[in-house]
């Protein structure tokens, strides 16, 4: 049995120990959020299909990411939510936004389970178990 909880909780606190840590290093904007994104969004992202994250909780982390980079002077209390977002081929800063990650990964997860249950019998067996827990939350994408 998951402790969902304890998981969660866990995550979150790795990402936002190694979330200051970023912040702290002399990093230009650009390779900031890249760094943000190769090395604390994929701590979020690796039990994104397992653990049962709420949307407030992934509200919350990226609300609570948003005041880490204020007050570490990164934007501003002016700067504009949806731009952070934005990739920065649009004009954006590029950051991921928490509860897209996990509805991707939840989506990956569903549609490997799905393409993958026909040419394996355990795969076959570990997907009926986890869509009859209720763990496949994901639509499959193509």
């Amino acid at each position: 049995m998951i402790l969902h909880k304890r998981m969660k909780e866990l995550t979150s606190n790795e990402y936002f120990r190694r979330m200051k840590l970023l912040l702290k290093s002399s990093l230009t904007s650009k390779n900031l959020v890249t760094a943000i994104n190769t090395w604390a969004v994929p701590v979020i992202r690796y039990g994104a299909g397992i653990l049962n994250w709420t949307l407030v909780e992934t509200r919350g982390i990226d609300i609570r990411t948003r005041k880490l980079m204020r007050l570490a002077g990164v934007i501003t209390n002016r700067s504009d939510i949806d731009r952070l977002y934005i990739s920065r081929k649009r004009g954006g800063r590029g950051l991921q936004r928490i509860e897209d990650v996990i509805i991707r990964e939840e989506a990956g997860l569903t549609k490997f389970f799905t393409d993958s249950s026909e040419a394996s019998p355990f795969l076959e067996t570990l997907f009926e178990a986890m869509n009859g827990e209720g763990m496949l939350k994901g639509e499959p994408t193509d």
